[in-house]
């Protein structure tokens, strides 16, 4: 059976497609901090769910490495830095295709989701940090080791961000840091003055990606892009913040994500299918 493995900071989740080409998805497997004992644990929830594994593509955090599968940092899981997704092959007893999960997130949204029938996809996963994914012509672009625009810095004497810099997109708007500066998790806050604060900030990304890559649409993916009313205010910020073309070029429009949190192992899934 091919696997498609999404994992977060705080949770993975799993995936296949059946005969009939529908998603199988499970959710709610834990995050461990022990790398060796979390893939362990996803094994029995595999083959409890879906049988024995004969390939899996698995979406995890970054920067990675994709050709040692390797992941190079890890500001919320420490304990990952420097592990290599080989030790999981051995354990899962396939082989692994490594991808960063924001890629593969817009890649399904750019495959099946709100990116379908667009030449070119950028979007951000909006969770416990903030990931990038860029797809054109079908393909995702990596540059010459991996794109981290979460990490594009708004402000270099902002604030500290988990990379180790300062003032990145991700030190502004992930769950962590909007709970470090309004004192709520992003579920909890309901102050519109503080999600004015927060749109501006994605927008401020969106504007940046625009005049770099000027893709045909920005797609917004992950649980804080589901707030009600967040996207029209991010796209009210970004109509002011964009000069630079005149009226007649091609818009890029921002929209939010078909599967939302679900996007990164729909995203494997489809890898698979097209691998």
């Amino acid at each position: 059976m091919k696997i498609g493995i999404d994992i977060g900071a705080q949770t993975i989740k799993i995936g296949t497609k059946d005969k009939k080409g529908d998603y199988k998805i499970k959710t709610g497997i834990k995050t461990g901090p022990d790398f060796i004992k979390t893939g362990e644990k996803l094994k029995g929830e595999i083959e409890k769910s879906f049988g024995r594994a004969s390939l899996a593509v698995i979406g995890c955090f970054g920067p990675l490495d994709l050709f040692k599968k390797k992941v190079i940092k890890a500001p919320n899981l420490p304990g990952w830095v420097g592990i290599s997704f080989r030790g999981w092959e051995k354990i899962l007893g396939c082989p692994i295709i490594l991808e960063n999960d924001a890629n593969l997130a817009i890649y399904g949204e750019a495959k099946v989701g709100a990116g379908k029938g667009y030449k070119i996809v950028s979007g951000f996963t909006l969770g416990s940090g903030v990931g990038y994914g860029c797809v054109m012509d079908g393909k995702i672009y990596h540059g010459n080791w991996d794109v981290e625009a979460g990490h594009m810095i708004l402000d270099p004497g902002g604030p500290p961000c988990g990379c180790g810099q300062k003032g990145c997109l991700e030190a502004y708007i992930s769950r962590l840091a909007i709970l470090e500066k309004f004192g709520k998790e992003p579920h909890d806050l309901q102050d519109e003055k503080a999600w004015d604060w927060i749109a501006h900030k994605i927008a401020w990304g969106c504007q940046l990606v625009t005049v770099l890559v000027k893709p045909d649409t920005i797609v917004l993916c992950g649980g804080i892009a589901q707030h009600k009313g967040l996207l029209e205010k991010v796209q009210k910020c970004y109509r002011k913040m964009l000069r630079i073309y005149p009226k007649e070029a091609s818009e890029t429009k921002i929209v939010l994500g078909k599967y939302i949190e679900h996007a990164g192992v729909i995203g494997a899934v489809e890898l698979l299918v097209s691998s």
